[in-house]
């Protein structure tokens, strides 16, 4: 069998689309659920260092500061994590609609193409419905992330303990349909 250029392209491009998403997933700090136990792992971020100082008023003055800075911080960095998020799964979808309205590719890969289409504009309302169930449940930020019948939430909460954990993953399992196995936290501060 002879495939044409165009098909090989739209093949790769399908490929490099879950390739891309299946890396964003797997290379965060994450929160582990299996089996009703958690599993931590964390990295240290830059700029947590202080300086220490001998008077508390302006040591307490500093960490202030420094809450006032995160909190806006950690704002922007839902804002851009949405944003980054809509962009990328934009352009994957505009790819996938070319790619089933090419008439010169191949029938089994506009079908392809077409299952991820649905399959990404699901993901999106899933991630909508996610994020506005954790936010009305105490969750003030969140940015979910569904790909391949996996989850990532991102959340700004102060010290998720095993209840926060695992009202998010209630969350999760009940609108997506995703096991607990399948399913990242990771804190923001």
């Amino acid at each position: 069998m002879i495939f044409k250029k165009k098909e090989v392209i739209a093949a790769s491009l399908v490929v490099l689309i879950g390739l891309a998403g299946y890396l964003n997933w797997s290379y965060q700090d994450t929160v582990k659920v299996r089996d009703n136990e958690t599993y931590v792992q964390t990295g240290k971020m830059l700029g947590e260092a202080e300086m220490v100082s001998s008077n508390n008023e302006n040591t307490e003055k500093k960490e202030d500061k420094k809450e006032e800075k995160n909190a806006v911080e950690n704002t922007a960095y839902f804002e851009d994590a949405k944003q980054n998020r809509e962009s990328a799964r934009s352009a994957a979808m505009e790819a996938l609609k070319t790619t089933t309205q090419d008439d010169t590719v191949d029938e089994a890969t506009r079908t392809l193409a077409g299952e991820k289409l649905v399959k990404c504009a699901e993901n999106m309302e899933l991630e909508n419905t996610i994020e506005s169930i954790a936010e009305a449940k105490g969750f003030p930020e969140v940015c979910a992330y569904i790909n391949e019948d996996a989850a990532v939430l991102t959340v700004r909460a102060k010290d998720i303990d095993q209840t926060k954990t695992a009202t998010l993953c209630e969350i999760v399992t009940e609108t997506a349909n995703i096991g607990m196995d399948k399913i990242k936290i990771i804190e923001v501060k």
